[in-house]
């Protein structure tokens, strides 16, 4: 149990002071007394409630507890964290929201920021940038959750395996279309991610298509001879090894494998290729319209849906925070477990 003199107050601007229970303990304290510790932080804690209330909320946080100490045991977590107050504090907060909303998709989402957080024992941005989402999670619904995941995939990220249509369609079926099916056009949706300081409203914004050109070109990609390619660049068609493949959305004619530009320029400087590669490379690339068939080819009442809500509501003109960062790769882990790197994002 916790030792009462043992306690900190703890108290952050225009929030309710909390006690942070300070517990020294020994390397090898066993889960279970963690989760003990656990309850007790909540316990110690949460509003005081009557009646069946209370007991209806320990259940909860005692539910919370448990699948969080399997999340730790299976990353193989030391105990050492239950001594920081900043973590106290985040596990507390965690265990209140999933008290009051009793929401499996977000108790998820929680489990997985709380789990994600340990691997971050000295202060610094990504500490800090866990400890914060923690209370925003609680004020989002799956819906927003979703689609603010969609937004980061389509903005904030690509997958560098993506080369070919095969493997595209690998991609949209496993990192994209699971977050499809919560996506809404209804303003109010907005309205409170924008409340919630997850994002902000840019006059900038990117079509969907533009967004798969400058990301997989390759496969977006029309075609040319052998013939045509000489002719334009002075140069064989196979002199350089890889840089010209089978074309494919035409088996007789060819393209380029560059992924998109950047990878273009970078084949282009080691081989010391021609320049006049950069004009071809454009200059057969599929239309916008032909991006957009080409991809609702692939699963088209779910695509359909994306390009709807994507064009006719506020999320093609949104950027997200830090913060936000931090709960989509959560929220792309819970639904794809598939781990993202944060410090991609947040050094």
């Amino acid at each position: 149990m916790i030792n009462d003199a043992n306690q900190e107050l703890i108290s952050w601007d225009n929030s309710t002071n909390m006690q942070a229970e300070v517990i020294n303990i020994s390397s090898w304290m066993q889960y279970m007394e963690v989760k003990e510790v656990a309850l007790d932080i909540f316990k110690s804690n949460f509003l005081t409630l009557k009646n069946e209330a209370v007991n209806t909320a320990v259940e909860r946080a005692n539910e919370f507890t448990e699948k969080l100490i399997i999340g730790l045991q299976n990353k193989k977590m030391e105990t050492e964290w239950i001594r920081d107050p900043w973590f106290q504090y985040s596990l507390f907060e965690a265990q209140k929201s999933y008290a009051k909303s009793w929401d499996s998709d977000m108790e998820a989402v929680l489990i997985d920021v709380l789990v994600d957080r340990l691997n971050y024992t000295e202060r610094n941005l990504k500490q800090i940038v866990l400890d914060e989402s923690i209370p925003i999670i609680a004020k989002l619904t799956s819906a927003q959750l979703d689609t603010l995941t969609i937004l980061f995939l389509l903005k904030y990220t690509q997958n560098y395996k993506v080369n070919n249509p095969e493997l595209l369609k690998w991609y949209l079926n496993t990192n994209l279309i699971p977050f499809v099916d919560n996506l809404s056009k209804e303003h109010s949706l907005y309205q409170h991610l924008e409340f919630t300081w997850c994002w902000s409203i840019s006059l900038w914004s990117k079509t969907i298509e533009d967004v798969f050109l400058d990301n997989y070109k390759c496969i977006f990609f029309k075609w040319f001879s052998k013939e045509y390619y000489l002719e334009q660049t002075w140069e064989p068609i196979d002199k350089y090894e890889g840089f010209v493949v089978q074309c494919f959305n035409n088996s007789v004619k060819y393209q380029f494998s560059a992924r998109n530009n950047d990878l273009l320029e970078t084949q282009i400087t080691d081989s010391g290729n021609s320049n006049e590669c950069r004009n071809l490379y454009n200059e057969f690339v599929f239309t916008k319209d032909e991006v957009k068939n080409k991809l609702i080819e692939v699963w088209w009442e779910v695509i359909s849906k994306l390009f709807d809500v994507w064009d006719n509501s506020a999320l093609k003109n949104m950027t997200i925070t830090t913060v936000w960062i931090a709960i989509a790769q959560a929220n792309f882990r819970r639904k794809t477990w598939t781990t993202l790197d944060l410090s991609i994002w947040i050094k």
